[in-house]
């Protein structure tokens, strides 16, 4: 959203971009985006730590949202995104992992289409919140209005990814706020579920 938001705002004038070069720049986000999806919640799986984990990348993906408010050249944009890519990709994927982790299938439906509900409204109403970021920053303390939302949303992006680090629980074999007892509890509910769809028709085990 900010990316489309600030080209209203004159990142291309600012940054002499052509069309195609614009477009570049919007795609190459993507393609770490796939890339990173993968091998991320491998290693978030091998690390059992998703407080640390999705919090530290959440605060890097805030960081150089906020950096990207300093590129001066086309070069500078296609690199910014292709690493904002990288950094964002652990958040959406993580959170499904992170989800499963936790829930049976009936519980699983509720807790994603709320978490789908939050980044529908989060494209709904991200051009207005940057609306009301840009009116009357143009110009201040010579940034220009693209900049200062970059800025501004990603140090609260940042804000919040040191949050996640103390708040989020981890997976319940490794959270240490829970007790043997409820350890074993959570993990026995999803290893049954998992059991109960491993039985075919005739009985037997596959």
């Amino acid at each position: 959203n900010n990316y489309a938001a600030a080209k209203l705002q004159g990142l291309t004038e600012d940054l002499n971009l052509s069309d195609q070069e614009y477009q570049t720049g919007l795609s190459i986000m993507f393609v770490a985006y796939i890339l990173m999806q993968v091998p991320s919640n491998l290693l978030l799986n091998y690390m059992g730590r998703p407080s640390l984990y999705i919090g530290f990348f959440v605060t890097a993906w805030g960081l150089v949202s906020a950096l990207t408010s300093q590129v001066k050249s086309y070069g500078g944009i296609v690199a910014c995104r292709f690493i904002l890519g990288l950094t964002e990709a652990p958040f959406f994927a993580g959170i499904l992992f992170y989800l499963s982790k936790w829930y049976t299938k009936k519980e699983l439906a509720l807790r994603m289409s709320i978490f789908y509900a939050g980044s529908l409204i989060s494209g709904a109403f991200g051009n207005l919140i940057a609306a009301g970021i840009l009116n009357g920053l143009k110009g201040a303390r010579g940034l220009s209005a693209w900049q200062w939302l970059y800025i501004i949303e990603g140090a609260i992006t940042c804000f919040i990814g040191v949050i996640i680090c103390f708040i989020l629980p981890d997976f319940p074999e490794t959270w240490r706020l829970l007790s043997p007892e409820m350890k074993r509890v959570a993990s026995r509910r999803l290893a049954i579920e998992a059991a109960e769809a491993d039985v075919d028709e005739e009985g037997g085990m596959s």
